[in-house]
């Protein structure tokens, strides 16, 4: 038995601001104003994964572990037209993979997992609006992370003499 041991992480902080000024305003606006509020954003997260070789490197395991972690915090302000909505949350996000050579060139493969998503600012406090010209864009407060599961499957052909030249090729259900 041998294993692989991968892990890793990243962290983003970011500050989004943003004001529209200038010395006219297009009709039915006034200056200044926020299509958005000024939002503190981090996002967090760290992976662990096992790559685990058994039969003489015939049957390989891939079992691994994320954990995904955001906070999106917005300030109140006045030129900003609409009620702010902070969220945060994280997930501890499964997966588990597998690869049998059954022959020389011939495999199956097989893979289970479980994903997070978080908001973007801007998806949950983007707000704007000139009724003048009859166009609205309204924040999605109650917009949470996106979860995901997928199991997909598959035959891989590696190594072959074909043609003249070495040909590999592979087969994806999902």
């Amino acid at each position: 038995i041998e294993h692989r041991l991968t892990w890793g992480g990243d962290y983003s902080m970011t500050r989004q601001e943003g004001i529209r000024s200038g010395t006219v305003p297009p009709f039915g606006e006034t200056f200044p104003n926020r299509a958005f509020p000024n939002t503190d954003y981090t996002l967090a997260g760290a992976f662990i994964q096992d790559e685990i070789s058994l039969m003489g490197g015939d049957l390989t395991l891939f079992p691994a572990l994320r954990f995904d972690a955001y906070d999106l915090s917005p300030e109140a302000d006045p030129l900003y037209a609409y009620p702010v909505a902070g969220s945060s949350d994280s997930q501890i996000s499964p997966k588990f993979g597998a690869m049998w050579w059954f022959t020389e060139n011939l495999g199956g493969f097989f893979n289970a997992a479980m994903g997070f998503k978080a908001p973007a600012p801007s998806q949950v406090n983007n707000g704007f609006s000139n009724p003048a010209f009859g166009y609205v864009s309204m924040p999605n407060p109650n917009l949470r992370p996106e979860t995901s599961q997928t199991i997909e499957g598959g035959l891989r052909v590696r190594d072959l003499d074909l043609a003249g030249g070495r040909w590999s090729a592979g087969v994806t259900a999902f």
